[in-house]
């Protein structure tokens, strides 16, 4: 990618506007935004739509034949490759007859790596690349891992109390936070391609996990596949997050056979893993790979604590978005995250570039951590 630091240019911006707008539906393919610009006026703008349908330059560009007008495009452009279901978009510039395209960032994909703009350039199109880079990037973080080392990119949220509770004593957790926050969340669920808890908060909670953000039509996002963790086999088979279908149940070998048939039967995926090092659980890398593999870019993981804790304790978690309610359950309430392993404060997870938004009542304290950066 290029290490190109430029203010993002007015059409750039528009273009990124309708990556976002689309962030909720490529999967897996990339969220990307195309503007059509000619003597200082915007003659079209776009975005890719839903897998396997025309991508955003395909779009901006379709029935247009401006040759002094130039193309800007959050992502370089498709090349042609094995498996390619869409008519590359370099050969769909080329044909338009466009003579400057302006490139907000690199496409990482191997496949296509900087492959996009030696076809450009080859063909006679001038080519500008860094426009919006920074703003971009960090846009396509999911996108971006997931083509980088093949795993998917993970969220951690949890909601909890100020002194850092996510249920009483007694287990009592619904609502701390309010409306504002949980729609929030909603909307994060709604543009990730999957979202994990473990059995404990499967069983406790009972939970549909589905994504129900308000202001948003259902064909605005796709629903996001329901991951439950339960290496032991406890979760009942008539659990809400079971219907409708669209559940994995990451577990181990040493749940029974016949409860992975009778999960089987409602519909559910069963992957077996290994067992953690401490053989409570599953080896979570090992899942990653597997979501991975089966093109799972974006992993929102809400928890339980011990969830929370393993993932960060194991260091593979990309971002964190948690929701502070300004109340204190105190005593021996459930801690939003058990233990990480550290024993020094050198050693704890520490935040990056961090945003603190006020949602009513509540705040959202989110940021990155974890080793790993675009």
């Amino acid at each position: 990618m290029s290490s190109q630091k430029e203010k993002t240019s007015p059409f750039m911006a528009k273009a990124i506007e309708a990556a976002l707008s689309a962030k909720s539906i490529t999967s897996p393919n990339p969220w990307v935004g195309a503007l059509l610009e000619h003597q200082g006026q915007i003659i079209n703008v776009s975005s890719t739509k839903k897998y396997g349908a025309a991508h955003a330059e395909a779009q901006t560009l379709q029935g247009k034949h401006l040759p002094e007008g130039t193309l800007y495009t959050t992502l370089e452009p498709c090349v042609a490759f094995e498996g390619k279901r869409t008519e590359p978009c370099t050969q769909i510039i080329i044909k338009s007859g466009i003579k400057k395209v302006v490139i907000g960032i690199e496409d990482p994909d191997p496949r296509v790596k900087g492959r996009g703009i030696i076809q450009l350039r080859e063909a006679g199109i001038e080519v500008q690349i860094g426009d919006g880079a920074d703003e971009i990037t960090r846009l396509l973080r999911p996108y971006i891992k997931h083509r980088q080392t093949g795993l998917p990119y993970v969220i951690a949220k949890f909601a909890a109390s100020i002194d850092g509770k996510i249920a009483t004593k007694t287990g009592a957790s619904q609502w701390i936070t309010g409306e504002k926050a949980r729609d929030t969340a909603h909307h994060q669920r709604a543009w990730v391609d999957g979202i994990l808890i473990g059995s404990g908060t499967a069983i406790s909670d009972d939970p549909s996990l589905t994504a129900r953000p308000k202001n948003l039509s259902p064909e605005q996002f796709t629903q996001p596949l329901r991951i439950v963790l339960d290496g032991s086999g406890k979760l009942p088979v008539n659990s809400k997050i079971l219907q409708p279908t669209g559940t994995i149940i990451a577990t181990s070998p040493k749940s029974e056979k016949n409860w992975q048939d009778s999960l089987t039967e409602q519909g559910a995926q069963i992957i077996i893993c290994e067992p953690s090092q401490n053989g409570s659980g599953i080896n979570l890398e090992q899942l990653l790979q597997v979501l991975g593999s089966r093109s799972i870019l974006s992993l929102w993981v809400e928890g339980g604590s011990q969830i929370l804790g393993s993932f960060f304790s194991q260091n593979l978690i990309d971002e964190l978005w948690a929701f502070i309610a300004p109340i204190i359950i105190g005593g021996d309430g459930l801690s939003a995250i058990s233990t990480t392993g550290t024993s020094t404060l050198a050693e704890v997870p520490h935040l990056r570039e961090i945003v603190i938004e006020k949602l009513e009542q509540d705040f959202l304290i989110r940021g990155f951590t974890g080793n790993w950066a675009p």
